[in-house]
Formats: structure tokens, sequence, C-alpha cells
């Protein structure tokens, strides 16, 4: 019997407005790669993770600077 190779993909975790700045990129990457692309989109947020990076890094948040 033969071995299967395991399938790879790219897996995009994201929200908001950052993911679709990237779309056009991972596209291209999955293409080029011949591997399947997927979303994985948060119905909410409560911007915890950005106030966390403020709060150690300072600035503005990432989601902001546009």
């Amino acid at each position: 019997m033969a071995a299967v190779k395991p399938s790879r993909g790219i897996v995009v975790f994201s929200g908001g407005t950052a993911a679709n700045s990237l779309v056009d990129v991972f596209n291209d990457i999955s293409q080029k790669q011949q591997c399947p692309l997927s979303y994985i989109i948060p119905i909410s947020d409560n911007g915890g993770s950005s106030s966390e990076l403020i709060r150690v890094f300072g600035g503005p948040g990432i989601g902001d600077i546009r």
C-alpha cells in the first residue's frame, strides 16, 4: 500500500481590514504553490489584542495604521 502524502495549505487567521489588504498576496502564493487557501475570521472582536499591543509597545493600534 502506498503512503499517503499529507495535504498542505495556507490558513489565515485574521479579522477586520488587515486580511483584506493581504488577500491578493495569499492568493498569489497559494496559486504558485498549488495549495488550498482558507480564511478563518472571527465573528466578533473586543479589541483585547490590540489594546495589549498598545499597552506594551505604545503607539496606535495595528488596525488604525492605514
